[in-house]
Order: structure tokens, then C-alpha cells, then sequence
């Protein structure tokens, strides 16, 4: 079996000022975790799940988006998996690839779909990191 990538990403996409938002502190979120998928998050509202396919640069990635709204905001989490990684990769450039695909692919076009208004106020917010060697 050849080795892939999977790779969790978390972004929330603010379509308004963040103050806006309560939803932690009127009910509790629902958890979300795939049977076939090793990771869990917490979503305020049951997500939409779809099937995703993203090309960008050399990663070919395919896999689901959950995508969650509560009030202005959007809470979306990429699980995907990269055909073609190889682990004679240089771990450096696949993390640049990867972080091009989720910047100018698959939140650019999440982006767009914004109104000009929404747009001026939306932002990603990121929080964790990769542990050393996490790929195979």
C-alpha cells in the first residue's frame, strides 16, 4: 500500500466580527469523528460532509470536507489524502506544497464565495502544529 498523507485541517472562516459569535457558550458543539478517519473535533452544529477533490502543484489530494455554520460564522475541516506521496519527498517541500493547496486552493475559493462586505471581514484562524517527523 502506498504511503498518503492525511492531513487535518481546521479553519474558520469569519463572515463577521468574532465578538458575534457565542455559539461555545449556548450549547454544547457535537463531535464529529469518522469512523475511517484517525482525528475528532468538535463542531457547533451536525456538518455537512463532501467529497472533495483538490490538484494544486505537485499534491493531487482527495478526500471529505466537513463544513459546519453557526450564526456569521463557517467552521470547515479538510481531511485529505495525497495520491502520489512518496516518502523520498524532502519533508520541507511537501509541507510547502501542502500549505500552498490550503492558502491559494482551498481557502481562496471559500473566500470567493464571499460577499465583497463579508470578505473585508473574514480570517482564518489556525491553532496547532505538526509533530516532528509526522509523515512516514
Amino acid at each position: 500500500m502506498s504511503h498518503v498523507i492525511r492531513a487535518v485541517i481546521l479553519v474558520c472562516l469569519f463572515a463577521a466580527i468574532s465578538e458575534r459569535t457565542s455559539a461555545q457558550g449556548e450549547r454544547p458543539w457535537i463531535e464529529v469523528a469518522p469512523a475511517n478517519d484517525l482525528f475528532r473535533v468538535s463542531m457547533p452544529t451536525k456538518p455537512v460532509e463532501r467529497t472533495q477533490t483538490s490538484r494544486y502543484g505537485p499534491i493531487d489530494a482527495s478526500g471529505k470536507l466537513f463544513d459546519s455554520i453557526f450564526e456569521d460564522t463557517r467552521y470547515a475541516v479538510w481531511v485529505l489524502n495525497d495520491a502520489h506521496y512518496s516518502s523520498t519527498q524532502g519533508l520541507d517541500e511537501y509541507l510547502d506544497a501542502s500549505a500552498d493547496l490550503v492558502w491559494e486552493d482551498l481557502l481562496k475559493s471559500a473566500r470567493d464565495q464571499l460577499s465583497d462586505k463579508d470578505r473585508a471581514w473574514s480570517r482564518m484562524t489556525y491553532s496547532g502544529e505538526l509533530p516532528a517527523n509526522p509523515l512516514p
